[in-house]
């Protein structure tokens, strides 16, 4: 049996293996020398690590023009996070050039760029001070009340803009006592920028809770550039160039703000100050204080080069990086190299100091063959140097080894192998050796030898093989003549089926696992490795081959399971990671946590039936226990005006099979369609943000659009259940956070939105801010949830907070009361689970934010600590008794064009008053608790029903129509299919998607009706969202056939209502 070994011992092995041995030629290193008086400890120890090697000074006038000898193999760059600008782009040529480099700092690398000022070395701002020729922007500072004007999305706060005396002449002061979102103060100017001038400075600063200050030019076409300025308590003086503003999309300009495109200062109309949550992270519910003076435009006489980016895995950008908990610079851990899956970048080469040094072996793009390496310059002596080194130096590497994916079923073959490189000017030959082992199973055994070119890369394979089930380790290791080693391990599963463990179902309204009561304590979970990762690699997803790693993944679980979460939510979006979804399926399970999985091609409107069923299939879902559920859209809004547009032949439909026609709708609404060249349209965005007459015709269309979503979500819920029922269907229906007024203008889906069909309803909590009294009232949310699931589970797939940019002790602490008062309000109004978002820290690339609970070296953060201390306390809420006094709240969607957040905004106060009062609220409509008997015959938009509109309260889907022959044989017809020539009979199944229960027959009665005269009376009750079955004589006619159900009132009058579903 082959000993598991941790990552850090593995690299122990690796580097004494690698400090047995010397490289293959005597290499010249260079070090770079900033200053003739840099001292030389650096050069010694490199020699002490490598005394075969010629270490040969390097100054930056030499390196700059490329004047180095010509057999450097290597750069060492000392004090590499403040260097000299000139040498940015002759080192990114070096890098490029298949040379090695070592990084050596205790800040991350090429973060600072200096600039020559007379006999000094300094930073682009004092360069910028220096070099640069100043005037004031104005002679005198405009009154505030001379054409200053204040923009904000809270006018009923009292912000103050004043002139005060500063120690650097006259100055303005910003006072905001509580900033919800934004508060700027702008003004216009004629040509702030004359000719050549491109530049702005002035003297800023701050209160303690302060920390950032934006600027923002706005350019004749509209564009907006904004710049955030860190501040201190202290004064401080600022340079800001084109590059430091940010172009912001909210804007009427057109093809702005791509690659390349920057400020444009000789356009500059209006400049902006203020305070903003999208630019800066301020303490919530806290008075806010800014001063600004001595605004200044300047031009310089010479231009200062910008230095090139840098994107070198591991070291640069910034991000890379992490603090650990003794405040140690730490590059985030990925790409070890482990499996031959996909294309990987390169490989991060293990050394002993673990995160606290790096080494990585580029394997892509202009990079291919360059090997880059960071060492802390309180670490560089000579174990360390020649653990860097050596490796770096070789001339060779195995790039990756191991299998093809990394979890199999028994019946699979196991495929592996391994990538191995010679960037030496010689062949090379290597000797690999392949060893799969596991627990009590003999081991598998197989070498090779392969000859490698100068420059070759190559992916060899070992014949594959079938394996018993179970966790299986595969090592190989590669031997050059020289006595070179390289080596990589990790492990993988071989399953036969997955082991039982109890489901999670709904049971009378709440979770239960097997048959105990289950409180669904979730995280939304990505590995650890996440921190700081690129782009198109963050959207390339951890579970695929290339990324995918084993070890960090159980490390990550472990961590998970000490915190106390029993659900993680993740995704699973492409067949390439069904195997790797294998092996994480079975490590959750073999620590007791079940999976919310959201998985692809399920959306309502992107369901692609073919590739869903490849992926339920391909990682055979439906045999696992620990299937949380499946989470089949993600945060889906109706988007814009004109992103609706594409549902307008639907929504006209809708009309008319609702209404009988377009004009009979408007009559009903008082109001006319918007109409886009005599074409009838959705609403307006204005009409959807605001109140006026069009308030019936938007009720209206948000019937419509809940119709229409259910109809949809209805085939790919039916879709699922064919292939697996067994397991919970959910939809985590919260973009923007349920409630939050700033998403309204993208219509987010209601919580009603495929409610009927879901098997829980699922908030998200980004509405709630600030305080207790905040999150608090967010259980109205959970109460609304209760009510549009019609008593189903409520399951909080997402809430949290980012202490991203200003990642303060404050910001930290608010992250973990963010936490704590989630899970009072979730006790209080009695949820049934919640995830926060999300588990791993560190910088997100993809959207500036790190809303991770664990630091990136596996610690818990606060909020993490608050997790983990409420685990049992949650675990109590599905076994509590709630005998609290009942309070009703009646509200009416069809009040609020702008939809759900001014529900809430209606009800907060009186949903505050009823739980401080030690009351559980209940949330209703006029139609709650009714039936078809005494259902009030109100139509949407609240005018009277008249047969021509919909019934507000009632309403019915048809789920499917079977057309059964003489023989008794079924077939099903979708709408508008011909039917069978030989139909005898129609079976009906509708559900009951309104909230009136149907009744039989008394002083009203419900009946499915027929265009041939035929009805059927509903026998017996059906509730909401219950399900119903109707067997109806056909009769062939000449018109085509159609089928509804209809109320019809005491006086006889027939109100049609629900689904009307024709047929051929």
């Amino acid at each position: 049996m082959l000993r598991r070994c941790t990552v850090n011992c593995l690299a122990w092995v690796f580097i004494m293996m690698a400090l047995s041995v010397t490289v293959s030629a005597a290499p010249t290193i260079g070090v770079l020398r900033v200053e003739e008086r840099q001292p030389d400890a650096l050069q010694r120890a490199i020699r002490q690590a490598m005394p075969e090697a010629k270490v040969v000074p390097v100054s930056v006038e030499h390196f700059a023009s490329g004047r180095l000898p010509q057999e450097t193999a290597m750069l060492v760059v000392p004090e590499a996070h403040r260097l000299p600008a000139v040498i940015a782009e002759p080192l990114q040529k070096w890098v490029r050039s298949r040379k090695g480099v070592l990084f050596v700092s205790n800040e991350p690398p090429l973060g600072t760029w200096l600039y020559r000022a007379g006999k000094r070395w300094v930073e682009r701002q004092e360069a910028l001070h220096a070099l640069a020729s100043w005037r004031p922007l104005w002679q005198e500072p405009p009154a505030t009340q001379s054409g200053w004007r204040r923009s904000t999305n809270a006018p009923e706060i009292d912000t103050s803009w004043s002139l005060v005396d500063t120690p650097h002449g006259k100055g303005y002061r910003l006072r905001v006592p509580r900033l919800t979102s934004w508060c700027t103060y702008d003004l216009p100017i004629e040509q702030p920028f004359r000719e050549g001038e491109t530049l702005m400075r002035f003297w800023a600063k701050g209160d303690k809770n302060t920390r950032a200050l934006s600027i923002e030019w706005r350019e004749r076409d509209g564009s907006r550039w904004v710049a955030t300025v860190p501040l201190s308590e202290g004064w401080k003086q600022v340079a800001l160039e084109p590059a430091d503003f940010r172009y912001w999309p909210d804007n009427p300009s057109k093809g702005r703000g791509g690659a390349g495109d920057r400020l444009k200062p000789e356009n500059a109309v209006e400049i902006s100050i203020g305070l903003a949550h999208s630019f800066a992270s301020y303490p919530p519910n806290t008075p806010l204080e800014a001063v600004i003076a001595d605004v200044q435009i300047g031009k310089t006489a010479q231009s200062l080069p910008t230095p090139p980016r840098f994107a070198l895995e591991g070291i640069a950008p910034w991000y890379k990086f992490y603090q650990d908990a003794q405040g140690r610079w730490c590059s985030v851990m990925r790409h070890r190299g482990v499996g031959i899956g996909g294309v990987s970048p390169g490989r991060r080469i293990v050394v002993p100091l673990g995160e606290r040094a790096c080494l990585f072996i580029s394997g892509k793009g202009e990079t291919e063959g360059s090997a880059w390496a960071w060492l802390p310059t309180f670490e560089a002596n000579a174990s360390h140097l020649s653990a860097i080194l050596r490796p770096m130096l070789r001339g060779w590497h195995l790039m990756r080894a191991g299998t093809t994916r990394f979890g199999f079923w028994k019946e699979q073959k196991v495929q592996y192998g391994a990538e191995v490189a010679n960037w030496r000017d010689i062949p090379v030959t290597l000797r690999l050796v392949a060893r799969l082992s596991s627990k009590g199973k003999p081991e598998v055994s197989q070498q090779m030898s392969v000859r490698l070119q100068p420059g070759e890369r190559r992916g060899v394979s070992f014949p594959e093989t079938n394996l018993p089930e179970g966790e299986w380790y595969v090592r190989v290791t590669a031997m050059a003549a020289d006595g070179t080693h390289d080596e990589l391990e990790h492990s993988f599963h071989v399953i036969d089926k997955p082991a039982a463990m109890p489901l999670i179902r709904v049971q009378d309204g709440y979770f239960v696992q097997g048959d105990k009561p289950f409180y669904a304590h979730g995280i939304n979970f990505w590995p650890l490795w996440i921190a700081g990762q690129e782009p198109d690699e963050y959207w390339g997803h951890w579970l695929g081959p290339e990324q995918y790693d084993p070890a960090e993944v159980e490390r990550a679980l472990r961590i998970a399971k000490q915190v106390g979460f029993n659900v993680l939510s993740i995704q699973y979006t492409s067949l390439s990671h069904a195997s790797q979804l294998v092996d994480f399926l079975e490590r959750a399970r073999r620590h007791g946590m079940t999976v919310n999985l959201f998985i692809t091609a399920a959306h309502p409107f992107g369901f692609d039936p073919q590739l869903l069923r490849q992926l339920i299939e391909a990682a055979r879902i439906p045999q696992w226990g620990n299937i949380f559920a499946y989470d089949i859209a993600w945060e889906p809004a109706w988007g814009t005006h004109a992103e609706r547009k594409r549902f307008d032949p639907a929504w006209r439909e809708w009309i008319v099979e609702q209404y009988g026609s377009i004009e009979n709708a408007e009559r009903d609404w008082g109001y006319a369609l918007p109409r886009e060249e005599g074409v009838p349209t959705n609403p307006t965005d204005e009409q959807i943000l605001n109140d006026g007459e069009w308030r019936r015709m938007v009720a209206a269309y948000r019937r419509f659009l809940d119709d229409h979503v259910n109809r949809a979500y209805w085939r790919v819920v039916k879709f699922i259940r064919s292939l697996d029922g067994r397991h919970l269907i959910g939809v985590r229906t919260g973009y923007g956070g349920n409630g939050s007024p700033w998403a309204d203008y993208r219509m987010p889906y209601d919580l009603l939105a495929g409610a009927p069909f879901l098997d829980f309803v699922s908030p998200e909590g980004y509405s709630l801010t600030e305080n207790w009294q905040n999150f608090r009232a967010g259980g109205f949310i959970t109460a609304y949830a209760r009510w549009a699931g019609n008593g189903k589970p409520v399951f909080w797939a997402e809430f949290g907070a980012s202490i991203y940019p200003d990642t303060t002790p404050e910001r930290i602490a608010y992250q973990r009361s963010v936490y704590e008062w989630m899970y009072r309000m979730v006790e209080e109004s009695r949820a049934d689970g919640s995830a926060g978002w999300w588990f791993p820290g560190g910088y997100r690339t993809t959207e500036n934010s790190d809303f991770g609970i664990i630091h990136p070296d596996g610690t818990l953060r606060p909020a993490a600590r608050v997790a983990q201390q409420w685990t049992n306390r949650l675990a109590q809420i599905p076994l509590q008794t709630d005998d609290r006094e009942v309070h009703v709240i009646t509200f009416d969607r069809d009040l609020h064009p702008r939809g759900f957040s001014q529900v809430w905004a209606r009800h907060r106060d009186e949903y505050l008053k009823a739980v401080e009062a030690g009351k559980r609220v209940e949330l209703r409509t006029e139609g709650t608790g009714t039936t078809s008997e005494n259902v009030p015959l109100v139509a949407v938009g609240n005018v009277p029903c008249n047969g021509s509109n919909p019934p507000k309260y009632l309403n019915a889907q048809i789920l499917q129509v079977e057309a059964i022959d003489a023989q008794g044989g079924a077939s099903e017809v979708e709408s508008e299919q011909p039917l069978p020539p030989d139909t005898r009979l129609l079976r009906v199944t509708v559900m009951n998607t309104g909230e009136a229960t149907w009744v039989p027959a008394g002083k009203r009665r419900v009946e499915l009706a027929t265009s041939w005269g035929e009805r059927k009376v509903v026998e017996k009750p059906v509730a909401r969202y219950a399900i119903t079955l109707f067997e109806i004589p056909f009769v062939a006619h000449t018109q085509p056939a159609a089928i509804r159900l209809q109320l019809v009132t005491e006086e006889g009058k027939i109100v049609p209502f629900g689904e009307r579903r024709l047929l051929k």
